[in-house]
């Protein structure tokens, strides 16, 4: 099991498909704790809908970095894409 071996993780990235509105309440259900649970060295939340800054405020604060519209065609497309690399560069 990858959490009892110690080995640590890289990046853990986390996806949200729908409108903000309709996983908010999943931001300190289940995004925070999954992220405090792993302890990745990087984390980032991929939105395919735009994410209001106060919220990315709030996850940045705990070390997850929120890339938006991702999506095909979408601006957030190339930073991910960014990270993709870094992670296996």
């Amino acid at each position: 099991d990858l959490v009892r071996s110690g080995r640590g993780i890289d990046t853990l990235i986390e996806c949200k498909a729908l409108p903000y509105e309709d996983w908010k309440d999943d931001i300190d259900r289940q995004v925070i704790p999954y992220v405090n649970q792993f302890r990745p060295r990087k984390a980032v939340l991929i939105t395919r809908h735009s994410v209001p800054g106060d919220v990315k405020d709030v996850l940045r604060n705990n070390g997850i970095e929120v890339i938006d519209d991702v999506r095909p065609g979408g601006a957030g497309n190339a930073v991910l894409i960014g990270i993709i690399k870094d992670v296996f560069t």
